[in-house]
């Protein structure tokens, strides 16, 4: 991640229901109290909050982006390919337990704020700056 990057899933703040991405991750990256506060608050993460809580893995200087990623992909190119497949496919289960036992009523709920006064309160203040 880019030390002048930062995270947030503001759904809340603009009247929505978290119901998909930060909603469904941040509880299986942080404990369930910083996620809610993350996602309860819209708060920007910044880098060094981002690395702490486990939202990333490690922070670099901007022009140094690039290259740091392009570097960590070519050491996992250079693994096994089936055991890097089988390990990855093995823990984005844990991804996909969690979406399975949240995805409908957080998809459904996310849904019906959309018709909801502080979501339309919300659009207004941004569409008029």
């Amino acid at each position: 991640m880019s030390e002048t990057a930062f995270l947030m899933d503001p759904h809340v703040t603009v009247g929505l229901v978290a119901g998909d991405g930060g909603a469904v991750t941040f509880p299986l990256m942080m404990s369930l109290l910083k996620a809610k506060e993350f996602l309860l608050t819209g708060d920007r993460i910044p880098t060094e909050d981002a690395l702490r809580v486990g939202l990333a893995n490690r922070v670099v200087k901007p022009e140094r982006l690039f290259d740091e990623a392009f570097a960590f992909a070519q050491r996992l190119a250079a693994q096994p390919r089936k055991a890097v497949e089988g390990t990855k496919r093995a823990l984005n289960l844990h991804l996909s337990n969690a979406v399975l036992g949240i995805l409908d009523h957080a998809i459904s709920s996310e849904s019906e704020s959309f018709d909801c006064p502080d979501h339309r309160v919300a659009v207004a203040k941004m569409t008029e700056r």
